[in-house]
């Protein structure tokens, strides 16, 4: 009967896909509610979630940390993208000025990255999404269903 045992193998690259796909949603949340007017930290959250969500799905095995590791950077550059974006819209509505001609500019870029008042929100987003990613890891090592060291040769 082990012919019909399906054993699910480890796909690293769609599991480097989620963790950037929930990147670019933290990004696209956390710029979109401030564009409200509004701070939301469930925005860090939801991405975070899925990055990791879906690197486990896909990766099996003991590298599953290295997904927790690459989502907490990759969605936290994607909030302090998304304050950025906030910024250059801000900017960009004050000036007459496009978001486009804002956001690929290095200059503006490091003068908001050096400003101490541009770093409140995405401090708070950022510690939010490491206490979300962190519960979501260890929800996942408590798992019952998930084998990580399964080295069974049989």
């Amino acid at each position: 009967m082990k012919e019909f045992q399906t054993e699910q193998k480890s796909n690293f690259f769609m599991g480097l896909i989620c963790v950037i796909g929930g990147a670019l949603v933290t990004c696209a949340l956390y710029f979109g509610i401030a564009r409200l007017g509004v701070f939301s930290s469930w925005a860090s959250a939801v991405g975070v979630t899925i990055s990791i969500l879906g690197y486990n799905h896909f990766v099996k095995g003991a590298s599953r940390s290295l997904g927790l590791v690459l989502g907490v950077i990759l969605n936290a550059i994607g909030i302090i993208y998304g304050e950025f974006l906030d910024l250059c819209a801000i900017i960009g509505k004050e000036y007459g000025m496009s978001i486009s001609e804002l956001m690929f500019d290095k200059n503006l870029l490091k003068e908001a990255l050096t400003e101490a008042s541009f770093w409140k929100y995405p401090a708070i987003g950022i510690a939010i999404m490491l206490f979300v990613a962190f519960q979501n890891r260890k929800a996942s090592f408590s798992d019952p269903n998930d084998n990580d060291d399964d080295d069974e040769d049989e």
